[in-house]
């Protein structure tokens, strides 16, 4: 076998791994209720599908030129193939976080409901000022997951860095805040 029909099979098994991971992006829209998510979700299977057509049709290109001129292409279809795994993985962190950003939005909702339930001023007062602190990380992620749905390439590691980190801090205040107001 020789290196272009080596390299054709590898595509080709790799493809059919992406189709997979693709098909079953597709499918978590069912599970949004935000229209903003869906619609998020929508715009990038459209766009996932572009670059996995595009991906399918390089390497129709590729299986049909002949071994002495082959070289070229496998240049296109390796940058093709680079920027589709590319694009499902930031896409499949963008599923992720919004699917837990709307948990903590539902938990978040359970937990300023609490407030009609307290009985003491000074608990409703310390409940009102963890509700701010609480909309303003929910806000704040949202602002991340907005700046993560549009960056580019070379800024989307440092984008996602700061929603990781963005979305540690809001977990993290919302459980300790649950647990504290459990407390009491």
């Amino acid at each position: 076998m020789n290196e272009k029909n080596a390299f054709e099979r590898k595509m080709r098994a790799d493809l059919v791994s992406v189709q997979n991971g693709f098909v079953q992006f597709k499918a978590q829209a069912k599970h949004y209720k935000i229209d903003n998510h869906i619609k998020q979700h929508v715009k990038n299977v459209e766009d996932l599908e572009q670059k996995l057509n595009a991906a399918k049709a390089r390497l129709q290109e590729l299986e049909e030129v002949d071994d002495a001129s082959w070289e070229p292409l496998k240049e296109g279809m390796e940058k093709t193939w680079t920027d589709l795994q590319s694009t499902l993985e930031n896409y499949a962190f963008q599923a992720k976080i919004n699917n837990e950003l709307e948990l903590v939005q539902a938990r978040f909702v359970e937990f300023k409901a609490q407030a009609h339930h307290l009985k003491d001023e000074a608990q409703r007062q310390e409940h009102a000022k963890h509700v701010e602190d609480l909309e303003r990380k929910v806000n704040a992620a949202k602002a991340k997951m907005k700046e993560l749905a549009e960056a580019d390439d070379d800024a989307l590691d440092m984008v996602k860095d700061g929603m990781e980190n963005v979305w540690t801090e809001l977990q993290s205040t919302l459980e300790n805040t649950v647990t504290t107001f459990k407390e009491k």
